[in-house]
């Protein structure tokens, strides 16, 4: 993971909201690792379209190897977000706020499940790079 950060430190030169990149680059990288297949193969996309910074991260779902389906927990607060109702969380949980700290951080946040890959796409707002990611 700290690898994958620093190529965005490299890639996003001058952007001021690189840090609330880096959470959410993070926070879903986290999620793939442990939501996600094994062996855990992710793809993190990054590029500017109409003025604003946008990302995306997809990685394969669901049981096997190991792992269980997406837990009725993940997708209850999936649904409750999507719907902009509140979601409740065990304040001693460990886990479980992933999609909020995303949400928090960025304009837009949307995910698709296609064939068992998740795609986790989001927008920020204006980000002031002066060097276009590639």
């Amino acid at each position: 993971m700290g690898a994958t950060r620093a190529r965005c430190r490299r890639l996003l030169v001058g952007c001021e909201v690189l840090g609330d990149l880096l959470v959410v680059v993070s926070e879903l990288l986290g999620n793939a690792v442990r939501h996600g297949t094994v062996p855990v193969s992710v793809v993190l996309t990054l590029w500017h379209e109409g003025g604003s910074l946008r990302g995306e991260v997809r990685h394969p779902i669901g049981e096997g190897a190991g792992r269980p389906a997406t837990p009725v927990g993940v997708l209850a607060e999936r649904a409750a977000l999507d719907a902009g109702s509140p979601v409740a969380v065990d304040d001693l949980a460990e886990g479980g706020r992933g999609l909020m700290v995303v949400r928090g951080y960025t304009a837009a946040v949307t995910q698709t499940t296609t064939s068992g890959v998740l795609a986790t796409v989001w927008r920020h707002g204006p980000c002031g790079c002066v060097r276009a990611v590639s």
